[in-house]
């Protein structure tokens, strides 16, 4: 891909900018705060857009940085070539219009996306984060000192292992770590002990509930059948026997016995009328009164009788209540114990519940911790892997520039098994961390570039912004030299130094000076 213009039509400082790029090198110069990370950020937006920050941070992250200052749009446009012909991107990068639009500048044809606002896989195949970490990149990614070896150590292990730099390997086993000994296990399983030592296996709480309904139930049909003994006294008085029975059958033998004597009377020679009469009347007298009298005494007896049944069953009576007022009393126990147990089965479930969630959490923390040390462990394989497929190969591109650029001062570089850097010096191999600034400023970009022709494929123009400003003249003569090894490939230089456009002159190499 060979970018051709850049037309920033609202982006940061700039309304209207247009630049044009050359194929080979482009030299873009201007001073301190001219707008050159500005333009180096926009083909970076042009090619893989700008996605907006949510929450708090939102306020301080590319997108509101870039934001026009001086305009309400928020556009831009870049004419790209390339195997296949030529193209103008535009993009619209406003959250309320966003939009991405690719048209063919030979036949006129608008490309379809295969997803909303990506180009990759469209016109290029290269992802963000390596080209971000390997053929474009500023002066913010050099660090100094021990920062930038130990980021050197760290970006072979996330390029090799990973294939982005912003996976940062190295520092996920730190993370990792530290995530392992946040995860709880032995207050989890002190918990779990804690709450199995409240919970009663042995009672069966609806056993024992049921069995106190059952009760309460029992004594409820007891209660419902109890009546007050005043009132079961004018019950029982008011029951009084009736005799009309008996009164009909002592009537019949009355009869049958005034039959018998009037018979008597005939049957028996007397020889006087009046005589018969009078036994006769006599006899029935006599019945009679007996009559009467029985009748009378039966009632007496009878009411003796009744009364006797009466006092009997008016104590039985007081006595029963009595004993409905221990059911009462029983059923009122009973009652306060069933909601002691139904509080106490809520307790022990709230229990057996959290329990359980303790357990559960328990055996997640446990495959957690399983996984993160597989995770651990595989990462730390990874070395020796790495080392003998990826570094090899590396070792060897990153010599071969390290070598160049340093006019063979330092002959070789290696990534031993534990993927640490370290350069050779006459017969010696010796850490990163000893060298100057400039000298791993050299390494730095020579591993870019060693990274970039692994991991990238296509031709992708390489994008430098403002790299040199720890680089002597030696150094920076020998770095531009190298240069010359990538004429079939766009490279974009942005600087602030002048004498890197006299250096170009110098040792004739041709460019294509764009001023700001």
């Amino acid at each position: 891909m060979k970018i051709d213009k850049l037309n920033l039509r609202d982006f940061g400082q700039f309304h209207e900018k247009n630049v044009y790029l050359h194929s080979g090198i482009n030299l873009v110069y201007g001073r301190n705060e001219a707008g050159k990370t500005t333009i180096k950020e926009f083909i970076v937006d042009m090619l893989y857009g700008i996605d907006q920050l949510k929450g708090v941070g939102a306020r301080f992250d590319h997108y509101e940085h870039k934001k026009p200052i001086y305009n309400e749009g928020y556009s831009g446009s870049m004419e790209v070539t390339i195997e296949d012909g030529r193209y103008i991107i535009e993009r619209d990068f406003k959250n309320e219009s966003k939009a991405t639009k690719v048209m063919n500048l030979d036949s006129g044809m608008t490309v379809p996306l295969d997803h909303e606002h990506s180009l990759q896989g469209i016109l290029f195949e290269t992802n963000k984060n390596i080209y971000t970490n390997t053929l474009c990149f500023d002066q913010k990614h050099t660090a100094t000192g021990r920062e930038l070896a130990d980021e050197l150590n760290s970006y072979i292990v996330n390029m090799a292992s990973t294939q982005s730099g912003d996976i940062d390997a190295v520092k996920t086993l730190d993370i990792l770590e530290q995530k392992k000994k946040e995860i709880s296990l032995k207050e989890l399983a002190d918990q779990v002990s804690q709450l199995n030592e409240k919970i009663d296996f042995e009672t069966d709480f609806d056993k024992e509930i049921e069995k106190i309904k059952e009760e309460c139930v029992k004594l409820d049909e007891i209660q419902s059948g109890t009546e007050k003994p005043e009132q079961k006294k004018e019950d029982l008085q008011e029951e009084k026997p009736s005799i009309l029975g008996n009164i009909f059958v002592i009537f019949f033998f009355a009869i049958l016995a005034m039959a018998a004597v009037v018979g008597l009377a005939y049957v028996i020679p007397i020889p006087s009328m009046e005589m018969k009469l009078g036994i006769m009347g006599f006899g029935l007298i006599l019945i009679l009164s007996t009559l009467i009298s029985g009748l009378i005494r039966m009632g007496k007896m009878k009411k003796e009788l009744d009364e006797q049944e009466i006092a009997e069953n008016f104590e039985q009576e007081k006595t029963n209540y009595a004993d409905s007022k221990e059911y009462t009393d029983r059923l009122s126990y009973l009652k306060s114990k069933e909601e002691q147990l139904l509080k106490k089965k809520k307790e022990q479930e709230e229990y057996i519940e959290a329990c359980n969630q303790a357990k559960e959490q328990l055996v997640r923390n446990e495959k957690q911790i399983e996984a993160i040390e597989l995770a651990m462990s595989t990462i730390s394989d990874l070395s020796e892997e790495i080392y003998e497929s990826f570094g090899s190969i590396l070792n060897e591109k990153v010599s071969e520039i390290v070598a160049k650029i340093t006019d063979r001062k330092y002959s070789a570089v290696r990534i031993d098994e534990n993927l640490k850097v370290k350069v050779r010096h006459d017969n010696t191999f010796f850490s990163m961390e000893y060298l100057s600034t400039g000298t791993m400023d050299q390494i730095y970009l020579a591993l870019r570039l060693s990274i970039a022709s692994i991991l990238i494929s296509e031709n992708m123009p390489i994008v430098i912004d403002d790299i040199f400003t720890t680089y002597d003249s030696k150094r920076l003569t020998e770095t531009i030299s190298h240069f010359r090894e990538y004429a079939d490939k766009q490279i974009i230089i942005f600087t602030s130094n002048e004498q890197i456009r006299e250096l170009f002159e110098r040792l004739g190499m041709e460019y294509h000076y764009v001023a700001i």
